[in-house]
């Protein structure tokens, strides 16, 4: 696991080298705190290691994983001296790739590293596809003066580039870019605006700084060096659509995850399992006891304590004790959440969307800090098998639209019994049944849409674009309720993961997720749907019914959904004064009107109703554009 930043100028010489080198690999050093390397790429396209007059530097830093050799360090650069690599990740079926393509070659260490570099070197960007893992890909072919830029099938790993005719800069941290850009840095306002909207965090392309963009998850890039152009932007790879469904038996869901979760512990590191006492991350443990039954396996949870509604705890010492781990309990101070807000906003680059996000960060922080460097998490469990409540309103809009009542109406039924009905499940059940213009409309009525008087916007721009983010959660898929599951697994589940990696990596904690292995991701995604989700909205049919006897009974009934819950409205209910100090304080930005947030702060200090996403949103808003001095 590493990270990596290059940059690449087309006429001038790059300025500031040597401050640009040492801040790159200060802030590279929380990804790869192991080794931090930097070369240059001399005008006739030959590796230099002095920085004197050069437009191209490449810089690797390195978290040790699998090999502790220096050998491994990068970049990574072949024998011949023509071919270099960047790369941040792990591949698990390393192994079987070597095996498979490179018995001949003669490899010098025992990292996926060097087979990646060789691989791509054979095989060029046709092995992407055969790549199991999550990574993130900087690949010089020097000899045809080409950089290939690659990104895992569904963006475990992140990368980003800036590309404005005068420097194409790329990092699997975006911090460094800026960098790069530091006079010319603006807020990308129409991603600013669904994220204070409650619309989204995340976008498949946009950061929240213009002209930074994102390698999309499936996809690779390839840049002329010689000609400064990007000659290439395609799919490597995509979740088939419109295939006939299939039933899966829940034997061959057991010994896929089983192989998922052996692929994925590769290497003999101290480990953790974050344990919510879910479904998902119950299961993963119980997987993990019966691979290593003799093992000390080890145990992290988060306890909102102050809110016993809110708390796992119950459910996750069930578990742990259940599989005899090894328990730690991570409670924060409420200080501690206050203050981690400045770590989350700078570890993700981008303002945290609620107190949840803070607790990841320092759940990884407490990690970090018992010296262990890898971890395994249930995400993807619930894009996969049917965990959100919006695979119940897919459910019912594929039976309205297929005229089948009788489901339609049992899905009503089960829906008040359950007592799932509420502003999520009716907002999304709006969004699938109304057109867009009537969802916006709709929108003006909630506690979704924005206030007009506090945010300042072009309104009919910020129409426009959210016209495209609507259209976006159209797949094109035939089928309604197979385009909620490629939805999530293609547009829903990248923030996640990209707040798991942010939140982990900022404190050299490698987060690895077995559920999104890709077998099991080319094998589960067309599961008929009543495994998913039946009639009865019992949701992640499949995989409950094939764990129900290895979890314990209380666990394996729950409906709740909690994770990384917090009670937000309280948590800034008791630090409101030190909320209006900040913003009094902070510089103002183009985006938020600082006078009438601080009113809205007093009114919700009497105990005012007030919209708390949106005040928690505005205040970690308006501390982003302070800590990264972006206000326009």
């Amino acid at each position: 696991m590493c990270g990596f930043f290059s940059i690449h100028s087309n006429k001038d010489f790059l300025r500031n080298q040597e401050h640009l080198i040492t801040s790159a690999k200060n802030i590279l050093k929380r990804r790869g705190p192991n080794s931090q390397n930097a070369i240059s790429i001399d005008r006739d396209f030959t590796i230099k290691e002095k920085f004197n007059n050069t437009k191209n530097i490449l810089i690797g830093a390195r978290l040790n994983i699998i090999d502790d050799s220096s050998l491994s360090n990068m970049p990574f650069i072949s024998n011949c001296k023509k071919y270099i690599l960047l790369y941040n990740g792990e591949i698990y079926n390393f192994k079987t790739l070597r095996n498979r393509y490179l018995k001949n070659f003669d490899l010098k260490t025992n990292s996926d590293t060097e087979v990646l570099l060789y691989l791509l070197i054979q095989r060029g960007e046709s092995i992407l596809n055969e790549l199991n893992g999550m990574f993130a890909i900087n690949f010089y072919d020097l000899s045809n003066k080409k950089i290939l830029l690659a990104r895992d099938k569904l963006g475990i790993k992140p990368l980003y580039y800036l590309n404005d005719n005068q420097i194409f800069s790329m990092s699997s941290d975006l911090k460094i870019l800026l960098e790069t850009n530091k006079h010319n840095i603006k807020i990308n306002n129409n991603l600013a605006l669904l994220y204070l909207n409650n619309l989204s965090n995340d976008h498949r392309v946009e950061t929240f700084f213009k002209k930074i963009f994102k390698i999309e998850p499936g996809k690779f890039l390839i840049f002329d060096m010689q000609n400064f152009i990007i000659e290439k932007y395609q799919k490597y790879w995509s979740i088939p659509k419109n295939v006939p469904k299939i039933n899966r038996t829940n034997k061959e869901l057991r010994d896929d995850l089983f192989n998922a979760v052996e692929n994925h512990a590769l290497n003999n590191r101290d480990f953790v399992i974050n344990l919510s006492g879910g479904i998902d991350s119950s299961i993963l443990l119980s997987i993990f006891r019966e691979l290593y039954p003799n093992r000390n396996l080890k145990v992290y949870s988060f306890n909102f304590g102050k809110n016993s509604d809110l708390s796992e705890k119950y459910y996750s010492d069930l578990v742990a004790q259940k599989f005899n781990a090894e328990k730690t309990n991570v409670e924060l101070s409420l200080n501690d959440y206050f203050n981690g807000i400045v770590d989350t906003n700078y570890a993700l680059s981008s303002p945290s969307y609620g107190f949840s996000n803070v607790a990841q960060n320092l759940l990884y922080k407490k990690i970090s800090e018992d010296n262990i460097k890898v971890s395994f998490d249930g995400q993807g469990a619930d894009e996969i098998f049917g965990g959100y409540q919006g695979y119940g309103v897919s459910l019912m809009k594929s039976n309205f639209n297929k005229l089948n009542i009788h489901s339609f109406i049992k899905n009503l039924f089960y829906l008040f019994k359950k007592k799932n009905l509420d502003h999520r499940f009716v907002l999304n059940f709006l969004s699938r049944f109304l057109s867009n213009d009537l969802y916006k409309y709709f929108l003006s009525f909630t506690e979704k849409y924005l206030p007009k008087t506090i945010i300042n916007y072009d309104k009919n721009i910020y129409s426009d674009y959210l016209n495209i983010f609507f259209q976006e959660k159209k797949i094109h898929q035939n089928d309604i309720f197979l385009n909620e599951i490629l939805f999530f697994l293609t547009r829903g589940l990248e923030s996640l993961l990209n707040s798991l990696d942010a939140n982990s990596m900022y404190y050299a904690v490698e987060a690895r997720v077995p559920f999104l292995d890709n077998n099991i991701i080319d094998k589960y995604v067309n599961i008929n749907d009543e495994q998913r989700v039946t009639n009865k909205f019992e949701f992640k049919k499949i995989l409950r019914d094939t764990f129900k006897h290895n979890l314990p009974e209380k666990v394996y009934n729950r409906n709740d959904k909690i994770g990384f819950a917090t009670d937000d409205e309280f948590l800034m209910r008791v630090n409101i004064d030190r909320m209006i100090s900040d913003v009094k304080n902070f510089n103002e930005n183009k985006l938020i009107n600082k006078s009438k947030f601080i009113d809205i702060l007093k009114k919700f200090k009497k105990d005012k109703n007030v919209n708390t996403k949106l005040i928690y949103k505005m205040y970690s808003f308006s501390l982003w554009t302070n800590q990264f001095n972006v206000y326009e």
